[in-house]
């Protein structure tokens, strides 16, 4: 996990308190910074998000298949960002990789505001929010699993050592359809 120290000037419009001239916030991500510059955000589930800060630009790639929930989760975080000015809402745009979304960011009237912190604590914010959707299906899946193999006391039974037999059960695995036993019942009459 990375951690970015981001500096805000108008902390009102996050929803924030003002303690001072400056506050420092301090994001948790998955996040690593490549060769070039970029820095790519690995906590979703569905996409990857990489912010380009020389060409101003955020792009989203899908992990693995490109289906319905990868561009569901590609529209809301772009949704979101737009509602808050990060990306500029007309630059929102299929990339040039398949599944990929693409959003330029805006540019700042006051210096003081920088898009990339902006960008980075935005994200982290939608990370926030999307989390527990996304987390579900894994959670439940564990629930599952540990209710197959570690049962509590009242839902199972103690069976102790159960003896083994030749023949279990009141399916015969010899048995044949009916329509295969007909079968070759005729041909062996000619």
């Amino acid at each position: 996990m990375a951690n970015f120290d981001i500096t805000i000037t108008n902390p009102k419009a996050f929803g924030l308190t003002s303690t001072g001239d400056a506050i420092q916030a301090t994001v948790e991500l998955d996040a690593r910074q490549t060769v070039a510059g970029h820095f790519l955000i690995l906590d979703h589930i569905d996409m990857d998000i990489v912010i380009m800060p020389k060409e101003r630009k955020v792009v989203t790639f899908p992990k693995k298949n490109m289906n319905e929930h990868v561009y569901d989760a590609q529209n809301r975080l772009f949704h979101f960002l737009a509602r808050r000015g990060v990306v500029e809402r007309d630059s929102v745009q299929g990339g040039n990789v398949y599944g990929a979304l693409e959003g330029v960011l805006a540019k700042s009237i006051d210096e003081a505001v920088d898009p990339l912190q902006l960008a980075i604590y935005s994200i982290s914010r939608y990370m926030d929010k999307e989390r527990p959707h996304f987390m579900f299906p894994k959670d439940f899946d564990d629930y599952l699993e540990n209710e197959m193999t570690d049962p509590p006391p009242d839902e199972s039974t103690a069976l102790g050592k159960v003896p083994e037999e030749p023949r279990k059960g009141s399916m015969s695995s010899y048995a044949r359809p009916f329509d295969l036993m007909y079968k070759l019942f005729e041909q062996q009459e000619d």
